[in-house]
């Protein structure tokens, strides 16, 4: 943030200031943290911004903070500083990477107060059901326009940007998970392309916990038509340094039916989600515990062990997510990564991680649905089983690489830089160094180039309850 008093930029301090007093004479006040008031401002001048912070530090609370004062200088045009005005009942397009986390963004950005759109294959099929046509609906309803990638490419997308009314509307195009743009980069291609279609300059924003610098970065800039020095970085660490990291070799095969190591779990009272990479996986375990919990007379089992993948009805895994969202009590889900991005719950205690992931970023996602709110959990807990051939994988892999090479994501995302790991999944570069390290927490640090220290929020609530620190 500048410094000056400069009244032609929200990124001077008279600028910031203006931001903050238009949150806080809202009729419910809100507050903003340091680094989603910097981010913000820099949006609002028409910066385009990349983003990368911690899972459960606001991202979701930056994009509709932005759009609750962008709503509130379109209809007040004398509180607007600088050359860009705002449309009358402006919309902001959210681009997301799975229906979990389109589906648990509605949400938070309907407890905002703003109204909200999602448009995905299973949204579009009930709306067809109900003789709604939500592409009709979107050129003028909602606030927060979020999308499938896979609706960028179809014929009814392109009409809806193209409308007059709805292109006049739109203010900000932001994407969310943004490090997805290289492991999937032909199923985000297509953003790039959709921000050129609109006539005017819409600033773009995306955002993410796990962003790598060097080749990774470059090619998240070449996807979205960001060239490098023009547009904001904003960096801030990734690690939940209050999490406890474990890592244990799993003795069952990820082809049994049974998984005595996590028996423990009926005999947890926290709540728990697990993660298997498999479908099949997932309904294995989710077996094993369910007879080893009727053996044990344990009662309300369909309530207490629940199921999450793309196989079940989506009714189904809506109820479940609710459950997770507001369930305060003791509870197992058992998951695949569609619940590995995005989705927030307060209440999870224990994320448990059945193999070992190909990279640390897909680690990184799961393990930061633990400890969102640290105010109802104070001891968040990640547990990785990895098998019982990882260890010797990874010493594979880091001798293969270890030649003269660059550390990091800057040679783990090669596909010749990857071995064949017993979960019959690739294992890159960055796992292999995790699994191997000592101090996992420093290891995890330097793969992200983590700030030795973020600067302090100076927000009252991170003043009364201080993040948790870099450990000394």
């Amino acid at each position: 943030m500048e410094t000056a008093v400069d009244l032609t930029k929200y990124t001077s301090l008279s600028g910031a200031k203006l931001v903050r007093y238009i949150l806080a004479k809202l009729p419910n006040p809100l507050e903003l943290h340091s680094y989603q008031e910097e981010g913000i401002c820099q949006v609002l001048d028409g910066e385009d911004v990349l983003a990368t912070m911690a899972t459960g530090a606001g991202k979701t609370g930056l994009l509709s903070l932005l759009m609750i004062v962008i709503h509130e200088l379109s209809k007040n045009s004398t509180l607007t500083i600088g050359e860009l005005l705002f449309p009358q009942s402006p919309c902001m397009i959210i681009v997301c990477p799975t229906k979990a986390l389109e589906h648990d963004m509605s949400i938070r950005m309907t407890d905002f107060g703003l109204q909200t759109i999602v448009i995905n294959r299973d949204t579009l099929a009930d709306a067809w059901s109900q003789k709604r046509d939500l592409w009709n609906e979107a050129r003028q309803a909602p606030d927060a326009l979020l999308l499938s990638p896979e609706e960028l490419a179809t014929d009814e997308c392109r009409q809806l940007f193209n409308d007059k009314t709805f292109a006049a509307r739109t203010t900000v195009l932001a994407v969310d998970e943004i490090h997805l743009l290289y492991y999937w980069g032909q199923s985000f291609e297509q953003i790039g392309i959709a921000h050129a279609w609109f006539s005017h300059w819409i600033p773009l924003i995306g955002i993410t916990a796990t962003l790598w610098s060097g080749k990774v970065l470059a090619a998240i800039e070449h996807t979205l038509g960001l060239n490098p020095g023009h547009y904001h970085l904003l960096w801030c660490s990734n690690m939940h340094y209050d999490i406890q990291l474990i890592f244990h070799s799993l003795q069952s095969g990820l082809g049994s039916m049974s998984f005595p190591e996590l028996l423990w779990l009926l005999d947890s009272e926290r709540n728990t989600v697990v993660f298997c990479k498999m479908i099949s996986l997932g309904f294995c375990v989710a077996y094993f515990l369910w007879n080893a919990a009727i053996e044990r007379q344990l009662p309300n089992i369909d309530r207490h062990i629940c199921l999450y993948n793309s196989f079940n009805w989506q009714s189904y895994n809506l109820a479940t997510l609710g459950f997770l969202n507001d369930n305060s009590s003791a509870s197992i889900t058992i998951a695949t990564d569609v619940l590995s991005v995005g989705w927030d719950s307060q209440f999870t205690q224990d994320a448990v991680i059945l193999g070992e992931t190909e990279n640390v970023d897909e680690y990184v996602q799961k393990i930061g649905r633990v400890g969102r709110n640290p105010r109802a959990v104070s001891d968040p807990r990640a547990f990785l089983y990895h098998t019982k051939g990882a260890t010797q994988k990874a010493k594979q892999m880091v001798k293969k690489t270890a030649s003269g090479e660059e550390t990091g994501m800057s040679t783990s995302g090669t596909k010749a830089e990857e071995v064949k790991s017993d979960t019959g999944s690739r294992l890159e570069r960055s796992m292999a160094l995790l699994l191997l390290a000592t101090c996992k927490v420093a290891t995890l640090d330097s793969l992200y180039d983590n700030p030795q220290n973020d600067p302090p929020c100076l927000c009252q609530q991170c003043q009364a309850n201080p993040l948790s620190t870099h450990p000394s």
